[in-house]
């Protein structure tokens, strides 16, 4: 999800002649959450960095909806400015302290569960794309020894990739249990939690290969990919 929704998320009202805000205090993320769930009438959970830390760059959060063209369908008719790109609705918030804002929306009929399948890791820890990884890394490990080819999708959860008609599995607990990890599902939000949990129950085998799986040619984050491993390796 991470690098092709934040090309599309930069860009989507660059061709508009206002300053939008790319500092966003985190009570105005809350409450600006809180509105649109109010609009919209829908439970709304804020997901990635959106309210973990002190300042976010926009505001993404998972909409509970049946499907994305009734959501759109509702934003069209509530917000001004809106666009849609892919599974993602966005729009153009206009905050009375802090100007426009841009607000990243993602339809889900399960919004607890992809919330914690798009979660973004620690307030001051590593980025979630990076738990991700490990989760994609661990279910390509489960695929070789198992012949089943299985992947971790944000959001989607766990599932078979060539299997369309088997439902991919969402629940937390049964993604977690299903990679051998039997780590709480809040040390599952972060990659952090989920290294700990392995070094601190003598799992660390599980990230045998894990380097490498990292330092791959589409890596457009090296520096902090090894800023990742070297927080592995001390562990270790």
């Amino acid at each position: 999800m991470g690098k092709g929704k934040k090309q599309v998320s930069a860009n989507v009202f660059r061709k508009l002649n206002v300053d939008i805000n790319s500092k966003i205090p985190k009570d105005v993320c809350a409450e600006i959450c809180d509105d649109i769930s109010s609009i919209l009438d829908r439970r709304i959970i804020p997901f990635g960095s959106t309210g973990l830390k002190d300042f976010s760059g926009d505001i993404d959060c998972i909409v509970e909806c049946k499907n994305q063209d009734e959501l759109w369908d509702q934003v069209v008719n509530s917000f001004e400015i809106s666009h849609r790109s892919g599974k993602y609705i966005f729009i153009l918030y206009k905050h009375p302290e802090a100007g426009f804002i841009q607000v990243d929306l993602v339809a889900s009929r399960e919004p607890q569960n992809d919330a914690w399948c798009l979660a973004g890791g620690l307030p001051n820890g590593t980025k979630g794309r990076y738990r991700n990884i490990l989760l994609g890394y661990l279910a390509n490990i489960k695929s070789k020894n198992t012949g089943t080819k299985i992947t971790f999708a944000s959001p989607g959860g766990l599932g078979e990739q060539k299997n369309k008609s088997k439902a991919r599995i969402t629940n937390p607990r049964l993604i977690l249990d299903e990679l051998g990890l039997a780590c709480t599902i809040d040390q599952g939000r972060s990659l952090e939690g989920i290294i700990d949990w392995m070094i601190d129950n003598n799992e660390e085998q599980m990230l045998n290969g894990f380097d490498d799986y990292l330092r791959n040619p589409r890596d457009h984050m090296p520096d902090i990919t090894e800023e990742v491993i070297k927080y592995i390796n001390s562990r270790i």
